[in-house]
């Protein structure tokens, strides 16, 4: 997301001179900046709202890391069959169907003659295997793929848990700042307001120019502690994008508790 504006100018340093003319500068150079002091806006686009859960479900279809601990659970689960194919017996079972005539006719030297036979016949073997003794590797080997298993869930348990702390923290970073924003736009009005009193004061000797450098200050000050507002709120927004995979312009909701 782009941010459109201008950042409110302030007097980059103190002002040289004496007399009229250092009056004259500062007037000046005020008026200048007034001018061109318009608060910094980061556009809103409306888009779709989300909730802590929505963000958190798609973002574990999206995050790499939880995708490969599902791979690697999705393996030990293989091997736990494997494992067991060797401990368990085999099974083996055969079948055989027949379907004959009634009647067969066979002619011989005495004439012919007629052999009787069943009309249907089938036949199934079953077959059980099982190795008496292999000196205990098949057991082995499933409890090996028995803890192999529980290391990958483990895994995806720590993955997710990762991933929930980053989107909780993004999440409530986007509306912490949000908040702040607008007392901190309100903060540098004000202070805007108290520099051009400031200089118009100084202007006609009411007050020092320790009083007017010190409104300086302050606004600058305030400047500040709206951009990093701001570079947070650009920062969280980014992270639940990229975890997420948001389009520009979402937006974030808290639902109220039952």
């Amino acid at each position: 997301m782009q941010r459109a504006g201008w950042r409110t100018l302030g007097l980059g340093g103190r002002v040289f001179g004496s007399g009229k003319n250092r009056k004259g500068k500062i007037a000046a150079g005020f008026s200048a900046l007034a001018a061109f002091a318009l608060m910094v806006n980061i556009p809103v686009v409306s888009g779709e709202t989300y909730t802590l859960p929505d963000v958190y479900l798609l973002a574990l279809d999206e995050y790499e890391q939880v995708q490969i601990t599902r791979q690697e659970v999705r393996i030990a689960e293989k091997e736990i069959t494997r494992a067991l194919a060797g401990i368990l017996p085999k099974i083996t079972i055969n079948g055989n169907y027949e379907r004959s005539p009634k009647e067969l006719g066979a002619s011989g030297m005495s004439g012919s003659s007629f052999i009787l036979q069943s009309e249907n016949s089938f036949r199934v073997e079953a077959t059980l295997k099982q190795p008496l003794y292999r000196g205990g590797q098949s057991r082995a080997a499933f409890h090996i793929a028995k803890y192999g298993l529980e290391v990958a869930h483990h895994r995806l348990d720590l993955s997710s848990e990762a991933l929930l702390s980053r989107v909780v923290n993004a999440f409530y970073g986007v509306l912490k700042a949000k908040e702040n924003l607008g007392a901190q736009r309100r903060n540098v009005e004000r202070l805007q307001e108290h520099r051009r009193l400031s200089g118009l004061r100084y202007e006609v000797g009411e007050v020092t120019e320790s009083v007017f450098l010190r409104a300086q200050a302050e606004l600058a000050g305030a400047e500040a502690e709206l951009t990093a507002v701001e570079s947070k709120l650009l920062t969280d927004r980014r992270e639940l994008q990229v975890l997420a995979d948001l389009s520009d312009g979402f937006d974030l909701d808290v639902p109220p508790e039952p």
